[in-house]
């Protein structure tokens, strides 16, 4: 999980020119249906390494909104802030803790998808 989103993190921030490109409608439909298979069977391999067994491909998908924006929003004055985010993040991760709020459901994921590219 931690390389994963570390190499997700670092090819946004490397092409922030591109984030909405890559991630909207002009995005490859062969390279969203690979990572949405890789980000697919991310949390049993992450949670055998320690990542809490409540993590979620919607939490993954969140996680990765969220350094979007931070890349977005900080990249001209701190290029690298995303990676301190992506440190708290993974450290919630790991945490065991009772998440009283659900997931999201692969149909919100695919929604949410939907209406980000819709608005770029």
């Amino acid at each position: 999980m931690d390389t994963y989103l570390d190499a997700v993190g670092g090819a946004l921030a490397a092409n922030r020119g591109f984030i909405h490109g890559m991630w909207g409608a002009l995005a490859p439909t062969q390279l969203i249906a690979e990572l949405e298979d890789l980000t697919g069977r991310l949390p049993t391999k992450a949670q055998q390494g320690g990542i809490s067994e409540q993590v979620t491909v919607g939490d993954i998908a969140a996680a990765i909104w969220a350094l979007r924006g931070v890349i977005t929003t900080s990249g001209d004055v701190a290029p690298d802030a995303w990676r301190r985010h992506l440190t708290y993040l993974l450290a919630g991760f790991y945490a065991t803790v009772d998440h009283s709020t659900a997931t999201l459901t692969a149909q919100q994921i695919a929604a949410a998808v939907s209406s980000s590219r819709r608005t770029r």
